[in-house]
């Protein structure tokens, strides 16, 4: 009796190889069966074990409510460099439609596009005093403890969105950072 509390009937759980129609209907109850079932059982409904796939592994979804299958342990719950992942291709069996703006199943390259947002906010945290200072205050006291490839690629980054503001992360990361032979690093890197 407790499994059919929780048990949830979704359309949107398809084989590999089966899309959707383009259906009005059916496009919007996509959206909405998840949805009540977020809102009835937690955000994690589908690693209740009734609900739960056979050999189903998804990283990304996990921590909030009704989390039951041990949280993925130490598995990141982002795309990392240093614990990748890989994704079996799927091709759909059929084409209901030609899109205008076809979704993606693939993570797209970054762009400079991608920084220009980034620097407005740089610039509007600017205008308020003291708030450019938290900002670079906050992400060098969590960055000093990442492996040193990472906060050069972090410097990197933030340099890309504005060269002031990725040498004011570096100048106040480093200072925190371990000491290499140091027992802080031993611990900072054991966390990671």
């Amino acid at each position: 009796m407790t499994n059919d509390s929780l048990t949830v009937g979704c359309i949107v759980s398809m084989v590999p190889g089966v899309e959707p129609s383009a259906d009005p209907v059916l496009q919007s109850r996509l959206f909405s069966y998840p949805d009540t079932h977020r809102h009835r059982l937690g955000v994690n409904y589908q690693q209740i074990p009734v609900n739960q796939p056979l050999r189903a592994f998804n990283p990304y979804q996990r921590d909030g409510i009704m989390a039951v299958n041990g949280n993925y342990g130490a598995n990141p719950n982002y795309p990392s460099t240093y614990r990748t992942m890989t994704y079996k291709p799927v091709k759909p069996s059929q084409e209901h439609e030609k899109w205008a703006g076809a979704a993606v199943a693939q993570q797209l390259p970054v762009t400079e596009e991608d920084f220009v947002q980034p620097a407005m906010l740089w610039e509007v945290l600017g205008k308020q005093p003291g708030q450019q200072d938290n900002f670079v205050g906050n992400v060098a006291g969590h960055l000093s403890a990442a492996k040193p490839a990472v906060r050069k690629r972090t410097y990197e980054m933030f340099a890309r969105i504005n060269k002031d503001l990725g040498r004011r992360i570096e100048q106040e990361t480093e200072p925190l950072a371990p000491h290499p032979q140091s027992q802080a690093a031993g611990n900072a890197q054991a966390r990671l």
